[in-house]
């Protein structure tokens, strides 16, 4: 997905991504197994092939205790893209994602201004751009996804 975001939606050199973990409700017990083996494997990922892709890596939502998880996590990734994360609590979320992200565009969920269709919180695909359709069809063509889709992945209605 990430080589796909990057050389067919974003393949200028200068392009980079934000990419959001919205923590609520996650607790230190859940960071294990494969969670923990998803987390690492997509940080090696990000940092040895697409270093200069990322511009920022904003945990949001995040507990107190997601400091001290971040402090263990971090020995795993490399200086440059520890620089890039920024663990935000409840109440700093709105403000760390307003940096980088215009009001227009973050979900009211989190303090901004842009509201799903029919006021969802999750997006149900009728206003997809786009590069969001192409990016839906594309993961449509991968031989894992005839397994089933993940349950993130919505279908259009």
């Amino acid at each position: 997905m990430t080589e796909f975001c990057f050389k067919s939606l974003l393949p200028k050199d200068s392009a980079k991504c934000i990419t959001i973990f919205d923590v609520a409700g996650v607790s230190v017990s859940d960071l294990k197994g494969d969670v923990l083996k998803f987390i690492k494997a997509t940080s090696k990922i990000m940092q040895d092939h697409y270093p200069e892709k990322s511009q920022v890596i904003l945990v949001i939502n995040a507990p107190m205790i997601f400091t001290a998880v971040w402090a263990i996590m971090k020995q795993f990734i490399n200086e440059r893209t520890q620089s890039k994360v920024r663990i935000l609590s409840p109440g700093k979320t709105f403000g760390g994602m307003s940096e980088f992200i215009e009001a227009k565009d973050i979900p009211v969920k989190y303090g901004g201004d842009l509201v799903c269709m029919n006021g969802a919180d999750i997006d149900d695909g009728r206003n997809w751009n786009a590069q969001e359709r192409r990016f839906r069809e594309h993961i449509r063509t991968q031989s894992w996804y005839a397994e089933g889709p993940p349950p993130m992945m919505l279908e259009e209605s």
